[in-house]
């Protein structure tokens, strides 16, 4: 028998039915493709738009910020009073140690500058003479015969074709060097300008346009500055030819009839279209222009850090969700219980992971995690379900010099040892709830939690079994006090992690708690009073083995009163400018004499090693040549000089130079030079400082002079002016400097 199957009317509806959901789905996945393309489309186009006005803007404010009010202030404005650069153009001095004078100062500006700069150059045109931060040479006509062998030379040469600049501007060279030119003049009394010359400022493009306001995020487009037809500046690798971008940018010059936003300029070059974006700095003369391959739809579907494609793709999900659900409701429901539960076991084995404790810790220390969070993130890192009643934290530091011939593979490694070392050998008891993480910057962190436990008692087991493993090595222990609520952590933490800089005064192999930082930071000791005078006075004197004999002594002084950290270095700094400025006036050669005396503070790790180096210092002038003038004799002035300096002391609230100079009944112009020469700073600069000392011993005074009072004793006009001139120097208003250093003893 002949059997036939026949489709029955129930199946021909059932195929229908997902044939038409299919087409419909379909149809919705092209209708919803095509709208979120075009939305890409537009929303490039505003935002790399809007990304290039605000570079414009940025790169136009850091010129205005960087160059042109660093050289008003540093150039223009003083050329009325008295400043170094000033001297410079109003001068006829053409000696060499004048110019050496001038470019030891040039130097420390560039050294400030030197990340955006390579150069900075100032030029006179009244004998041609110049003066450059890193090239030797003086005179602009000893530089004709090596115009070819020096880049700054030539490009010099250039510059001073072209003056008088009017204005300062932005300026590049044959060679394709960038300068930012800066004119200098004077109004005379006849109501007109007097030319000097100009400051010029050799640009490293490279760093100074490559600010944080970056376009080509995602390494697709090209952005380009140009002066004039020039590239001064490109980033990106995607580089079209130089002939390509010109004709584009005359394109949209051509074209910039008005100032409303400029759309895109699609151009095809070999078989990719590209979409360009322009602007203009009218301030500075300089084009912006950007450009990336055109958007393309797998742009869209594939680009997962665009936020349309993350809600092209939600939306394609909910889509397919939706129609799978009318199609597969019982599968779909199936499904998704099992990617439930397989994203719940992804989750738990994430926040077990060695990365997930790290990033919890440090969010924890550093108060990034919400209030109602807080437990749960601390039993995360600690693996325990319930913390304790008291939470604290340790953070061991190793010794610098120990670590610093490392390559960064090896100072990885060493750090990962210790935070094992201390992980397994700590001495704690079965109550307590510990985790050691190994945090960046070459430090190891550890929460500690317990209902009795001591953290003091941990951090003192910690420092014992590293001194006994690690001998080559040094470490300091930073203990917090114990704290009930879980946010208080991250403010103990941050009191241990400002309070590292003790290290440099107590060296390694010690422990400190958060107490004993407290009290530390809120001493105010007063380490030595007549520190100035009493080291003149032994140079005077040559009692060179007296001053070794106390800068010997002085770690041992200093640990024992136990003084703030900033008063520990602000005495060390006292002393070398003190030994500096001798040094200038009365020697003629001297160890370090190049060196800037601020330099000379950054590069000791203690103070043991600041005085080790005083020592060497103050040994090696015993043998070093005095200067002409002190072989021949002080000049009766200089004789004076240290009684100059005790009357201002004595005089410092009304003290003027016009006061002194009637009083020792000689000159302005006379005791300003010598005061000058015998100091190394000039009359006002010195009173300033002395003014602010004085205010810092008022401060700290158990009188409790307010704020005006002190102004007023000082002789300021305003306590607004004392109150700036004092933020200006100790980086805190007169208020915070006393509740930082007084108000926290009592």
């Amino acid at each position: 028998m002949q059997s036939t199957y026949t489709k029955s009317p129930k199946t021909y509806r059932k195929i229908v039915y997902f044939s038409a959901v299919i087409l419909l789905f379909i149809c919705c996945l092209l209708g919803i493709t095509y709208l979120f393309y075009k939305l890409s489309l537009t929303s490039s186009n505003e935002l790399q738009y809007e990304q290039l006005q605000k570079k414009c803007t940025t790169i136009d404010e850091r010129i205005s910020h960087e160059f042109q009010d660093y050289l008003s202030s540093s150039l223009d404005r003083p050329v009325l009073s008295v400043n170094i650069f000033s001297t410079f153009f109003s001068s006829t001095d053409s000696d060499s140690s004048y110019f050496q004078k001038i470019r030891i100062d040039l130097l420390d500006h560039y050294w400030l500058k030197q990340d955006i700069l390579n150069d900075i150059i100032l030029f006179r045109i009244s004998d041609d003479s110049f003066v450059s931060a890193t090239r030797a040479g003086y005179s602009l006509a000893s530089t004709y015969d090596y115009a070819y062998s020096s880049v700054n030379y030539a490009d010099l040469h250039e510059l001073v074709a072209l003056e008088p600049f009017t204005s300062p501007t932005l300026y590049i060279t044959a060679n394709s060097r960038l300068y930012y030119v800066f004119p200098v003049y004077q109004q005379t009394q006849a109501n007109q300008s007097k030319y000097f010359g100009f400051a010029a400022l050799y640009i490293n493009p490279t760093t100074f346009f490559d600010t944080e306001n970056n376009i080509a995020t995602d390494n697709r487009g090209t952005f380009l500055i140009l002066k004039d037809n020039d590239v001064i500046f490109i980033k990106g690798e995607n580089v079209l030819s130089e002939k390509a971008i010109l004709n584009t940018v005359n394109d949209f010059r051509e074209e910039q009839a008005d100032n409303s936003m400029q759309l895109p300029r699609l151009r095809n070059f070999v078989s990719t279209k590209y979409s360009f974006y322009y602007t203009t700095s009218e301030s500075n003369n300089l084009t912006f222009l950007y450009y990336e391959p055109t958007i393309l739809l797998s742009d869209l579907l594939f680009d997962f850090e665009n936020d349309l494609t993350k809600m092209y793709w939600i939306a394609i999900i909910i889509l397919a969700a939706l129609f799978v659900t009318l199609l597969l409701q019982k599968i779909f429901f199936s499904n998704h219980n099992r990617s439930s539960k397989h994203n719940r076991l992804n989750e738990r084995d994430e926040k077990t992971s060695e990365y997930y404790i790290f990033k919890s810790t440090i969010d924890l220390l550093y108060g990034n995690i919400s209030p109602h969070s807080l437990n749960d993130t601390l039993c995360n890192i600690l693996n325990i379900k319930q913390p304790d009643k008291y939470t604290s934290c340790i953070i061991i530091e190793p010794e610098p010099l120990a670590i610093l011939k490392m390559t960064p593979e090896q100072k990885s490694a060493f750090m990962s040892e210790i935070a094992e070392s201390v992980r397994m050998h700590s001495e704690v008891t079965t109550d307590t709830n510990f985790a050691v993480i190994n945090y960046p910057q070459y430090k190891v962190t550890c929460v500690v939690n317990s209902n009795n436990f001591l953290p003091e008692t941990l951090a003192y087991n910690i420092l014992e079994h590293l001194k006994s493993v690690y001998n080559n090595c040094g470490f300091n222990v930073f203990c917090s006090t114990p704290s009930i609520l879980i946010s208080d952590l991250q403010r103990n933490y941050s009191i241990l992690n400002d309070n590292l800089k003790y290290s440099y005064i107590y060296n390694y192999n010690n422990l400190f708690t958060q107490e004993t930082l407290e009290r530390f930071e809120a001493a105010d000791t007063i380490i030595e009073p007549s520190l100035g005078p009493k080291i003149r006075q032994h140079f005077r004197d040559h009692n060179f083995d007296e001053l070794v004999r106390y800068i010997d002594e002085l770690p041992a002084i200093l640990r024992e009163k136990a003084p703030a950290y900033a008063r520990v270095y602000d005495h060390y700094r006292s002393i070398i400018f003190t030994m500096a400025s001798y040094c200038n006036t009365n020697y003629s050669e001297y160890p370090y004499k190049d060196i800037p005396p601020s330099d000379l503070m950054t590069q000791f790790e203690s103070i043991d090693e600041t005085s080790a180096f005083l020592v060497d210092f103050i040994n090696s002038l015993k043998t070093a040549a005095l200067s002409d003038e002190k072989k021949q004799g002080e000049t009766i002035s200089k004789k004076f000089i240290d009684r100059i300096i005790e009357y201002i002391d004595e005089h410092i609230n009304d003290v003027s130079l016009n006061g002194v100079a009637e009083h020792f009944s000689v000159s302005v112009a006379h005791l300003s030079r010598v005061f000058k020469e015998s100091v190394g700073i000039n009359f006002s600069d010195y009173v300033a400082e002395k003014k602010l000392l004085k205010a810092v011993e008022l401060l700290l005074d158990d009188t409790n002079y307010n704020i005006s009072d002190i102004a007023k004793i000082l002789g300021y006009n305003t306590p607004a002016y004392f109150s700036r001139k004092f933020k200006e120097r100790f980086e805190l208003t007169p208020a915070m400097y006393r509740k930082q250093y007084k108000t926290d003893t009592k």
